[in-house]
């Protein structure tokens, strides 16, 4: 039996499944969003109220509901690739970069103190990761300057990172340089904004309640979007948060759907 006092501390999993484009279906299975900190709803209510006004003091005598919005808002602490994906309304893939021998950048002003991305092209803006051979030389008359690693530069192999020092020796702000390295076979994760404001799709609320009678919540038509401030840099936690709009999916659908656990009365 459903007790008579049934006092809830809240607790659950979060689920969601973006809907195939131009359907209102999702298009595959349930992912679990991770570690979700906050899951709020919270209602908004329109009414058109009437007022007797024949007997001086206006007195309401009727209210109809015309409008009910139903939003809510949500927290993850699970800084995953989808996840992210989703905050910036974009992709998640897995990048596969080929291997690459005596690839070059030139600079035709150096400026010292400043960090210059290798391989940088109009189809991969962000450069090549996982360097490696990165050697560099200032262009000179009559012979080149070999430039060396420690005194004048130093690289971030795994970004793809040169990084002039400002204490270099050998060359100097203005200078010409060339610098030459090779790209190795890597994947990694990588994330793209998306020209999108909202991520459709169905949206389910597992409960794990610490205290109180367990409800399982179902919205079928959801729009979710980024909310606040993701703090790349501080001294807490990063999350992410987003705004959900609970929709109607069709007409023989409900908006929300909270199910009791088998064996659970009323």
């Amino acid at each position: 039996m459903f007790p008579d006092k049934n006092y809830v501390l809240g607790s659950g999993e979060l689920y969601f499944a973006a809907f195939a484009p131009g359907t209102r279906v999702p298009a595959e299975g349930q992912a679990y969003f991770g570690n979700s900190t906050e899951f709020n709803l919270s209602v908004e209510s329109d009414t058109l109220d009437h007022f007797d006004t024949d007997h001086g003091v206006r007195t309401k005598d009727d209210s109809v509901l015309l409008e009910k919005n139903m939003s809510g808002a949500m927290v993850v602490d699970h800084i995953s690739p989808a996840n992210v994906a989703k905050w910036l309304t974009g992709f998640a893939a897995v990048a596969t970069q080929a291997a690459a021998t005596a690839s070059t950048l030139n600079v035709a002003e150096v400026k010292l103190g400043t960090r210059y991305q290798l391989g940088v092209s109009p189809s991969n803006p962000s450069g090549v990761r996982g360097v490696t051979n990165v050697t560099a030389v200032k262009e000179d008359t009559p012979t080149d300057v070999n430039l060396v690693l420690g005194t004048d530069y130093k690289v971030d192999a795994e970004t793809g990172g040169f990084v002039l020092l400002k204490t270099a020796a050998n060359i100097e702000d203005g200078d010409e340089m060339t610098i030459t390295f090779d790209v190795s076979a890597v994947s990694f994760n990588r994330i793209t904004t998306g020209n999108g404001a909202t991520l459709e799709g169905e949206l389910f609320y597992k409960s794990f309640n610490a205290k109180g009678q367990q409800l399982d919540y179902y919205f079928p038509y959801v729009q979710l979007a980024p909310d606040g401030d993701y703090a790349l840099k501080g001294d807490d936690w990063q999350q992410l948060g987003f705004t959900v709009q609970v929709l109607q999916r069709d007409n023989d659908t409900a908006v929300a759907y909270a199910n009791g656990r088998p064996g659970m009365g009323v």
